[in-house]
């Protein structure tokens, strides 16, 4: 467990430390631990699918979104500079 709330970037991460602001160590790990089990039930008690979330992983989702708007606007006809290219020399 952990293991879970030291990996950067993550919502398990993000959570411990709401928690341990209010909590000491023991009882911030166990409420992590707490929120891991809700979200298991929930995977097997109504078989939906688990989508990572925290904020290392929505700025890796928010470059794929632009890259993927980018090829849509040149597959439709659109000239797209990247924002370096726009900034003056």
């Amino acid at each position: 467990m952990q293991a879970a709330v030291r990996q950067k970037g993550n919502i398990f991460e993000v959570k411990f430390r709401k928690f341990i602001t209010h909590m000491d160590y023991q009882e911030a790990i166990w409420s992590v631990v707490h929120f891991m089990c809700k979200i298991v039930w929930k995977i097997l008690h109504d078989g939906v699918r688990y989508d990572k979330r925290g904020p290392g992983v929505e700025a890796h989702n928010a470059h794929r979104r632009n890259l993927k708007m980018v090829r849509h606007l040149r597959a439709v006809g659109y000239s797209v500079l990247s924002p370096i290219a726009q900034t003056p020399a």
